[in-house]
Parts: C-alpha cells; sequence; structure tokens
C-alpha cells in the first residue's frame, strides 16, 4: 500500500506548498540547497522474442519497482520545494523522462519475449499500475506548478483544487487500493522485494 498512500501524500503536500509559498521560519539554507541525485540507471534490456527465465522476470521486475521508486522519491524531493532554480526544474524534466522511459523499456521487454505463464497477468498489471501512478503523479505536480506561478487568490487555488480532485477522478479505475493489493499479491506470490511496495 506504500504507492498509492504515498502518491496521495505527494500530491496533497504539492498542493499545500502551492498554497502557502512562504517559507518556514525554522527551515535552514542548507535544506535548500541539498542536491538530489538523479538516477543513472533505468530498466533497459535489448532481448526480443527470446525466453524469459522465472529468476530474470523477478529481477527485471525488481528492477523496474526500484527504479521507479527512486525516481518518485526524488521528484517528491525536487516538487516539494517552494521554487525551482532553472537547473532544478531540468532535472525535475530529466527525473520524469526517466520515469516515462523505465516504464515504456519495461512494457516493450514483457510484450517482446516470451515470458513464463505464471507472470503474464501480473507483470501486465505491474506495468499498468505503475505506469498509471507515474501519469497521474506528473498531471497532478504540473498542476500544482501551474497553480504556484499564477495568482496566489483563493479562487484559483479553489479551482485546482478541483482539477486535482478531477485528476484524481479520472485515474481512479487505474490507480486505487484494489490495483495495488493485486499488485502487491503479485509480488508475494513470487516472493519479489522491492523498495517501492514495502
Amino acid at each position: 500500500m506504500k504507492v498509492l498512500k504515498y502518491s496521495l501524500l505527494i500530491a496533497l503536500t504539492l498542493l499545500l506548498t502551492a498554497c502557502n509559498n512562504a517559507k518556514s521560519e525554522y527551515e535552514t539554507p542548507d535544506k535548500e540547497a541539498q542536491a538530489t541525485e538523479t538516477p543513472t540507471e533505468i530498466f533497459s534490456s535489448q532481448k526480443i522474442d527470446e525466453t524469459i527465465s522465472e529468476e530474470e522476470m523477478d529481477s527485471s521486475i525488481k528492477q523496474y519497482l526500484d527504479t521507479f521508486n527512486t525516481l518518485e522519491e526524488n521528484t517528491s524531493k525536487m516538487s516539494e520545494r517552494d521554487e525551482l532554480s532553472e537547473k532544478d526544474q531540468a532535472k525535475l524534466n530529466r527525473l520524469t523522462k526517466m520515469a516515462h522511459k523505465n516504464d515504456e523499456n519495461f512494457k516493450h521487454f514483457i510484450e517482446s519475449n516470451q515470458i513464463p505463464e505464471q507472470y503474464e497477468k501480473g507483470s501486465f498489471e505491474v506495468s499498468d499500475y505503475v505506469t498509471s501512478v507515474n501519469e497521474l503523479m506528473s498531471k497532478i505536480n504540473d498542476k500544482v506548478n501551474e497553480t504556484k506561478n499564477e495568482s496566489h487568490s483563493d479562487k484559483a487555488k479553489l479551482k485546482a483544487v478541483g482539477e486535482i480532485e478531477d485528476l484524481n477522478a479520472k485515474y481512479k479505475d487505474r490507480v486505487n487500493g484494489k490495483k495495488q493489493e493485486k499488485v502487491e499479491q503479485f509480488l508475494n506470490k513470487h516472493e519479489i522485494k522491492t523498495k517501492a511496495f514495502d
């Protein structure tokens, strides 16, 4: 349940950050200066039309989900800042592109190879769920950044809240507790331990 709770917490945090641009009196300059390390690797495989073993499926799913988790944590840290420099914004854009490429690469891997029968349904559920979480968070992040850049009127904030609620409603069939539970059951069944779902 970590991903769903974490995603909703991030959305709320992003919105509250946009609504309250004032810096805390307890915030230290060091916190602002801390650099967020950009991951250097995402899931990647050049295999096409090959038979994939159970062991390789386990390690591929783990790599995909651990990469998702790392990218998501880094994106969240960057998004929580009140203001982003051009360099920070470029890094945030790079993280978003990496998350999208991670999703694309994993989906291509499971579509282009013969994976063990007992992994077929679950692998696609993992891919669909994580891709949907990434899409939703990216759209929420865009909406929050729009709100940060626009006026700080209560009317604009309420409009943004409504638009974020609309986004949540649009994705509720793909990003919800039931879908997450299916993913977790699949991971537990195959004893795949990942940071994204501890």
